[in-house]
């Protein structure tokens, strides 16, 4: 969302559950002009959701975080074409089959793209 709010393009690829939180998820998302192509709704089952509680005396935060696994997603689902314009590749450490299959399409993209060697 930071990135869609500093004026760039931002896409959102995963999935999302089809209960209230999931509703307010993507509107919120949408608000944000996250382009919203590549997320699947999965029907009867709850979206991810998280509690922090922050002690006060110390600012020490504890979240109670809890995700379905009606929510994973598979590498099957992540494809070269969702990933193909991407100029950044963020990832985070759920689902891993499919983000390690996302950073490898990211990385073969990169090594197939004239210009974009780090050497």
């Amino acid at each position: 969302m930071a990135c869609a709010r500093l004026g760039l393009r931002a896409k959102y690829i995963g999935t999302i559950g089809d209960d209230e939180r999931g509703r307010i998820q993507m509107e919120s998302l949408l608000a944000s002009g996250v382009n919203l192509d590549d997320v699947q709704e999965r029907k009867n089952c709850p979206n991810q959701s998280a509690y922090i509680i922050v002690d006060q005396a110390t600012g020490e935060r504890t979240v109670l975080w809890h995700r379905a696994e009606c929510l994973a997603i598979s590498p099957e689902a992540i494809t070269t074409e969702q990933i193909a314009n991407a100029r950044l590749l963020h990832i985070d450490g759920h689902d891993t089959p499919a983000v390690e299959r996302a950073a490898r399409i990211e990385a073969l993209l990169k090594d197939a793209s004239p210009g974009t060697s780090d050497k």
